[in-house]
């Protein structure tokens, strides 16, 4: 980093530095049991692999005391001091790394840098950026009824800076028995809401909550309950002594342990893009534990600022002001994904505007459902797709003078709920930004969790992006890579994520695993009337591949950062069974055989819409087609394909849900209930795996 190489010999840094404690993986014991091994050479193999793995956690321990150690004489020698350990071994048979938090002089600093051999990535001290808050808010009155959720109804734990728990739109959504503060030395309970003027999180648990609008009048029957974990301070800052990493792992495993908390909203992030090569603590974090408990971390993009003079953090106005105009300076490098947004299990959610505006010497930047002028753009990490869904979180405006100057206005700012404390009306128009559109896919979540309380998390991810489209304005872009790193897949539509209708069916796998080196295959059938010669009707198909694997920090790459790499396949229209499975393991396709194949929007090999578009670098990955119905053919297939990771040894296979789905995009032909004859039917008849669609809401077995 340019700015450390300047850093005087005197002034003290706060900086995590992470550790490599990594050995090398076995493999040869640790292979599943060969269909042609005996049962007693398999248990002899087993005797030798828990021998193997008791020495390699030893050998493990004693490398990370020993570089601890090491990590604590050279911080004594400057007098420096030891702020933090976090370990990573939570749930992990060889824990490959650990991060350590430290306050030390410049001297000290640089030589740590220069000579500790095994020092593989150094992290700033994070400073959580603030969202925008206007000036205008309108008062707000209501006559609502609010109902209450059924007591068994599922919770989403808000990570934030408290609530105010007795708000009058928030007190039937909340259980007080629930809330804890996590704050070091503060009470464990003190979990108010301080941040002035409005509050933080009591917006964002407004609008998990109320993912649509707050009712005014009437009545409304909550979804489902908020928990209240503080985390950031007044300021809403987070603690220097507290790692990130840390605090979201205990915050997760306490709710999740406690409550059996499944979904949790994460609108915090730092005031900078990622940093590479390696995936961060805190987002590595966030994908370990994603693995190991099955949850659903809804993480905030990031927010650019609205004035920054730093040419490298420019803020909107700032880019404005030097000749790039909006949507092109979203792909400037100062305007990517700020951490822990690029992490592989999340799903990260941008923001876009809900409205139009000019009012003569001002105007909107961005416009109805267009990215929000401070929403952070993508790719992720390793060329992965991030965001991948955007909801409604405001714009900013910019005037028609010379500079351009930018501002916020209420006539682009969503209502949300506020707090009280400071003399703020119950609901306003105070602030935009990423942290306000995630938890409405939060909102989404909890309501999938209460129709599939039994279903795993990572099935909630996939039908959330799979119900996701882009918006009008995306139909005649000629930058298609550009719209898919600002919106990813698209802004999310409840009424498909959650069900079905006459015209739209959707088919999921869920809780199934897959090793390197393994397939599954799913039938997908064809209703005949859907591919009669004589129809003409649009048939838009998605396919949504949702899974988890175990990470490892000191990996570079998305080849080499998980134990266990997926990707689906589909096959070529009237491709056989047999063909398609001897394809799978392919890596090259042939040019002919595209010929036959849907067309596909992103496709992996080059061959989609958007050519240098790729959606099978991260652990969601969705593609889309839109076929006329006499192409479509009695049946294809969807293979689920296992790639070898960093796990030589098979010790962590990845976890996957998948969903497909048919909609007839003019609603001009029911598809529901004939698609779901022909599934069942293929159950009855087929030992194989297949989608089946049962009761309201199609599960797959």
């Amino acid at each position: 980093n340019n700015k450390w190489s300047y850093l005087p010999t005197s002034e003290n840094v706060i900086v995590d530095l992470s550790i490599s404690c990594d050995v090398k993986q076995p493999s040869s014991d640790f292979k599943p049991k060969e269909d042609d091994e005996t049962s007693q050479h398999f248990q002899k193999r087993e005797e030798r692999r828990e021998i193997r793995i008791s020495e390699l956690i030893q050998e493990i321990d004693e490398i990370k005391r020993e570089r601890e150690t090491q990590i604590e004489k050279f911080v004594a020698v400057y007098n420096g001091e030891i702020l933090d350990y976090y370990d990573n071994a939570e749930n992990v048979d060889f824990p490959d790394s650990f991060t350590v938090r430290i306050s030390i002089n410049g001297k000290g600093f640089k030589d740590i840098v220069r000579s500790f051999p095994y020092l593989f990535q150094v992290e700033d001290l994070e400073e959580i950026v603030v969202d925008e808050f206007g000036l205008q808010s309108d008062e707000y009155s209501t006559d609502v009824t609010i109902f209450e959720p059924d007591v068994n109804a599922p919770s989403v734990c808000i990570i934030d800076s408290g609530i105010q728990e007795g708000h009058l739109l928030l007190k039937y959504g909340i259980n007080p028995s629930h809330s804890r503060n996590f704050i070091p030395k503060d009470s464990d309970t003190d979990t108010a809401d301080y941040v002035s003027p409005v509050g933080h999180g009591t917006q964002v648990a407004g609008n998990v909550l109320f993912p649509d609008t707050i009712p005014a009048h009437g009545k409304y029957e909550l979804h489902g309950f908020v928990q209240n974990a503080r985390i950031l301070d007044k300021n809403n800052q987070l603690p220097e002594s507290v790692q990130p990493a840390q605090y979201i792992e205990k915050i997760i495993s306490h709710y999740n342990d406690e409550y059996g908390t499944k979904v949790f909203n994460h609108s915090i992030n730092g005031t900078v893009p990622y940093r590479k090569p390696h995936m961060s603590t805190w987002a590595a974090t966030i994908d370990k534990i994603s693995y190991n408990r099955d949850v659903l971390v809804i993480q905030s993009a990031g927010n650019i600022a609205a004035n920054n003079s730093d040419p490298l953090h420019y803020g909107v106005q700032n880019h404005l002001q030097a000749g790039h105009d909006y949507p092109d300076y979203l792909h400037e490098p100062s305007c990517q994904l700020s951490n822990p947004a690029h992490s592989f299990q999340a799903l990260t959610v941008g923001s876009i505007g809900y409205t139009a505006f000019n009012n003569g010497y001002q105007s909107a930047i961005a416009g109805e459902d267009q990215t929000s002028a401070f929403s952070r753009s993508g790719p992720g990490i390793w060329d992965t797709v991030k965001p991948e869904v955007v909801e409604i979180g405001g714009d900013l405006v910019k005037s028609d003078t010379n500079p351009v100057l930018v501002s916020q206005h209420s006539d682009v700012t969503p209502v949300l709920v506020q707090s009280t404390i400071h003399s703020q009306s119950a609901a306003g128009q105070k602030s935009v930004g990423t942290s306000f559109a995630a938890p409405r896919v939060s909102g989404l979540a909890l309501q999938l969790q209460a129709v599939l309380p039994d279903e795993s998390a990572l099935l909630y991810r996939a039908l959330i992006a799979n119900s996701a489209r882009w918006t009008e304005w995306t139909e005649n872009n000629n930058d298609l890579l550009s719209v898919l790193r600002q919106i990813g897949y698209g802004c999310p539509d409840h009424e498909r994520a959650l069900g079905n209708n006459l015209h739209r069916v959707t088919l999921i796998i869920s809780n199934e695993n897959l090793l390197a080196r393994e397939a599954k295959l799913f039938r997908v059938p064809v209703p005949a009337d859907l591919r009669a010669a004589e129809s003409n009707y649009d048939i838009r198909i998605d396919v949504t591949l949702s899974y988890a694997a175990m990470p490892r920090r000191t990996r570079k790459g998305h080849y080499n950062y998980l134990s266990c790499r997926l990707d689906w396949k589909c096959s070529r229209i009237n491709e056989s069974e047999e063909s398609f499975r001897q394809s799978l393991f392919k890596n090259e396709i042939a040019e002919s055989d595209h010929d036959g194949s849907f067309p596909w929007m992103l496709r992996n090999d080059q061959h989609g819409k958007i050519p240098d578009a790729r959606c099978n670098h991260g652990t969601l990955q969705k593609d889309w087609a839109i076929v006329q119905s006499p192409d479509l053919p009695d049946d294809f297939f969807i293979g689920v394909v296992g790639h070898p990771g960093w796990d030589n040894a098979n010790l962590y296979p990845a976890h996957f849900a998948l969903v497909v789905s048919f909609e007839a995009i003019n609603n001009d032909i029911e598809i529901y209930e004939n698609v779901r004859v022909l599934v069942e039917q293929l159950r009855v008849q087929e030992q194989t795996s297949v989608a089946i669609t049962v009761d309201e809401f199609p599960v797959a077995f």
